[in-house]
């Protein structure tokens, strides 16, 4: 089992930077510069994340296209 550990992001949109937070064990995937999802409220102080989940590209690129014929 992964050891809690706190985190901060700068999470940019639309020209915007804000800081999310999150404490708890890091997901078994989750690298440096890896993506991650984060699930939370929107507070004053920053975005308060309570779960985080790391993208994993390789799960979500297209499938390339069959191109067997059928025989």
């Amino acid at each position: 089992k992964r050891e809690r550990q706190e985190y901060r992001f700068d999470i940019q949109r639309n020209g915007q930077t804000i800081t999310a937070f999150y404490t708890g064990a890091p997901p078994d995937t989750f690298k440096d510069e890896a993506e991650v999802v984060l699930t939370g409220t929107l507070t004053a102080e920053g975005f308060m994340a309570t779960d985080m989940t790391a993208k994993c590209p390789s799960k979500y690129e297209e499938a390339p296209p069959n191109f067997s014929k059928a025989q």
